[in-house]
């Protein structure tokens, strides 16, 4: 909430601000499930309402959306955790197919077609998924955009490695609480190929969106972080 760029962004009423917020309000509610003590199925459900809030709020919803079986069956291969996690993938669909029935009513019968698509020829399409310079120029520009992302007067990354470093994991972290780092790394790499194979000024595309994208992100990040890391009452009173 002190996040600079969050106060300034917020003021200019842009969807990302929601989006977060149906974003890691989906994540926390996932991790509740985990952790809950009468199989999450509550939890779950809740879960997959938000993330359908999500796509129906902007288009990065509906990829997230589309990202949750895969993120959930990533967390079940390292954590051993198989039918969780395929009660908690069944539950939040339950959760998401409402929303999402009227999202892709909207899109298919009342919304224009995306410029996106639109302008994306196949052959161009594939001349930017392989272009190693492309790849560079936009992993060059995630690097910058994450290391200066917030408007903070200092860079927040080196910060929060810091802190992790010191704190150290909590003696309560489990390998299922690799789900927030999961799905959000995935997001962030749909991202990276969206402007991978964007048809169109690519240096203005990410000037004028990546920011917005990682605040999309933000939020899950440090819940992600934090819900590993040690409380101040593990590190004060041992």
């Amino acid at each position: 909430m002190g996040t600079p760029f969050y106060l300034i962004h917020g003021a200019s009423q842009y969807a990302d601000i929601p989006l977060a917020f149906y974003f890691v309000s989906g994540i926390v509610l996932v991790s509740l499930s985990y952790r809950g003590p009468s199989n999450g199925y509550g939890s779950s459900i809740l879960a997959g309402l938000m993330f359908g809030f999500s796509a129906w709020t902007k288009n990065e919803g509906l990829v997230l959306s589309a990202l949750i079986p895969l993120a959930l069956l990533t967390t079940a291969t390292f954590a051993r955790r198989w039918k969780q996690s395929g009660k908690s993938c069944f539950l939040i669909l339950i959760g998401i197919a409402p929303v999402l029935a009227m999202v892709l009513f909207h899109k298919i019968h009342l919304a224009p077609v995306n410029s996106f698509y639109a302008l994306n020829r196949p052959e161009q399409l594939a001349a930017n998924l392989i272009d190693f310079d492309r790849q560079t120029h936009i992993l060059i520009r995630f690097i910058k955009g994450a290391y200066n992302f917030g408007q903070w007067p200092f860079p927040w990354l080196p910060v929060l490695v810091v802190y992790t470093v010191f704190v150290r994991l909590s003696d309560q972290t489990s390998k299922a609480d690799l789900f927030p780092f999961v799905l959000i790394l995935l997001q962030a790499g749909s991202f990276f190929l969206v402007f991978l194979v964007f048809p169109q000024d690519l240096t203005f595309y990410l000037d004028t969106t990546l920011d917005r994208l990682f605040l999309q992100l933000f939020p899950g990040l440090l819940f992600a972080i934090f819900s590993v890391l040690k409380t101040p009452e593990e590190i004060f009173t041992r």
